[in-house]
């Protein structure tokens, strides 16, 4: 039971088509001890969107790694 004054906290899970900002709007809430106040609730949700994460190329990552390659060697026959 909720005293007066205080809050209650609902969850749910839901499902968006798309991105945007969406309000919620209850009615009164009915108890054994009357109705409340309607409430609401704004949210704004992002669901759905995919970001590209950069990445390089197979050839790119070959020709990185023949690079790092080449200055490992390099380095090492400095110290030698």
């Amino acid at each position: 039971m909720v005293a007066g004054g205080d809050t209650c906290v609902i969850s749910v899970d839901i499902t968006i088509t798309s991105p945007g900002d969406f309000v919620n709007v209850a009615d009164d809430l009915m108890s054994n001890l009357g109705a409340s106040a309607p409430g609401s609730a704004v949210a704004a949700l992002a669901g759905g969107t995919l970001l590209d994460i950069p990445t390089m190329s197979p050839l790119g990552l070959i020709g990185l790694a023949g690079l790092l390659a080449l200055l490992a060697i390099l380095t090492i026959r400095r110290r030698s």
